[in-house]
């Protein structure tokens, strides 16, 4: 129980050392590169996200390359789920080994992989192929951010790990 000189917490003022209250927001102390590094790989993200044709997806699957409906939900659209983990996994594994950039690359390859294969296949078997590309394209998206934390100095992570989501975000409602 509070004594009657004691004021409610929320009425009590939270006031930093002078000399706290400089470094408390750092964001904006970056270098000019480190800055546009981070700019890059916002405009990255929001590109990599960035899928205007997805929402067609079924429709030009059944009406453009001849498959059913009961293809496309029950042996197509599967394999993306299963394949999400291991991908994840294997990526994971293979950018700690070979850099993040590298593991990026390899994701914006597999991006273009599956589009390829999406238009230009014709078997299940090919269709089914490109949901293993684009759950490795989909697992290089949490390299984007790790990539962001390493352009900038640890006391901005914050920041870059902010700013790499909302690239992506804005792509979603673009």
């Amino acid at each position: 129980m509070r004594g009657p000189h004691e004021q409610p917490l929320l009425q009590q003022e939270c006031t930093l050392p002078h000399a706290q209250q400089a470094s408390v927001s750092p964001a904006f102390q970056s270098s000019k590169p480190q800055r546009s590094r981070l700019f890059l790989l916002c405009i990255f993200s929001f590109l990599r996200v960035f899928k205007p044709s997805e929402p067609f997806l079924v429709d030009f699957l059944v009406d453009c390359k001849g498959f059913t409906n009961e293809q496309i939900f029950d042996h197509v659209f599967p394999v993306f789920v299963y394949a999400q983990a291991p991908c994840l996994l294997i990526l994971g594994m293979f950018s700690e080994r070979c850099g993040y950039k590298l593991g990026l690359l390899l994701g914006a390859v597999c991006s273009l992989t599956t589009v390829t294969l999406t238009l230009l296949a014709q078997t299940l078997l090919l269709q089914q192929l490109s949901q293993v590309t684009v759950a490795l394209a989909f697992s290089s998206d949490t390299l984007i951010t790790a990539l962001g934390l390493h352009a900038m100095p640890p006391a901005q992570s914050q920041l870059a790990s902010h700013a790499t989501k909302v690239g992506a975000s804005l792509s979603t409602a673009a």
